[in-house]
């Protein structure tokens, strides 16, 4: 645990501004503020790690962090996200985290977050969505996801066109719904299993031009 208190903003277990070819494995980190901060980090790796306990989020990337794997890693029982994408951060892949029991969402892609691929998480059990996404991030792929039992959504877009949700997610007995669309168009969402939520797939506001087809409710 980093010295101090973990609701002291600043207070990072891991940070790292404006690199490339970083590798962080096999380490955890609780009691922090923030658990890992990359600003503007590029083609780098955090894999089998823990985040867990920590004040704000677990793994926090912003400022244009693009083409970086994140991979394997447990970040749950944040005060704040799992894993949270903030500003341009583009062409990740997040792939087989755990991302439960957040107090807000699991994953949040926000503020031009785009082109990432995000496969084979669980994101479950989280007081806000399962995954949340918003503020014109865009052409994101997600297949393979379980994000159950969240207190509001599975998976929530808005303001995030052009992104697909295909194959084998599975958004289960969430609190309104499997699947929230708003103010988002031309998004694909097809083959997924949203059973036993309030609402399957809902869709508000300006949703236009989406294709949903395949999947089961």
């Amino acid at each position: 645990d980093p010295f101090g208190p973990k609701t002291q903003a600043g207070l990072y277990g891991i940070y790292a501004d404006s690199q490339s070819g970083l590798t962080i494995r096999n380490l955890g980190v609780a009691g922090a503020y923030e658990g890992i901060t990359w600003v503007n980090v590029d083609q780098s790796t955090i894999a089998g790690d823990s985040f867990g306990a920590n004040g704000n989020n677990g793994i926090y990337l912003l400022n244009g962090a693009d083409t970086n794997t994140i991979n394997g890693n447990t970040a749950s029982n944040n005060t704040g996200y799992g894993i949270y994408l903030l500003t341009n951060c583009q062409y990740n892949t997040l792939s087989n985290n755990m991302t439960n029991s957040n107090s807000a969402s699991g994953i949040y892609l926000n503020d031009n977050s785009d082109r990432n691929t995000i496969s084979n998480n669980v994101s479950s059990s989280n007081s806000s969505s399962g995954i949340f996404m918003q503020s014109n991030t865009t052409y994101n792929t997600f297949c393979g996801n379980t994000a159950n039992s969240n207190a509001a959504y599975g998976i929530f877009m808005a303001a995030s066109s052009n992104s697909t949700i295909m194959l084998n997610n599975v958004f289960n007995s969430n609190t309104i719904a499997g699947i929230r669309i708003t103010n988002s168009n031309f998004c694909s969402v097809r083959m997924n299993d949203v059973s036993g939520s309030d609402t399957g797939i809902w869709l508000t506001g300006d949703a236009n031009s989406n294709t949903i087809s395949k999947n089961n409710l």
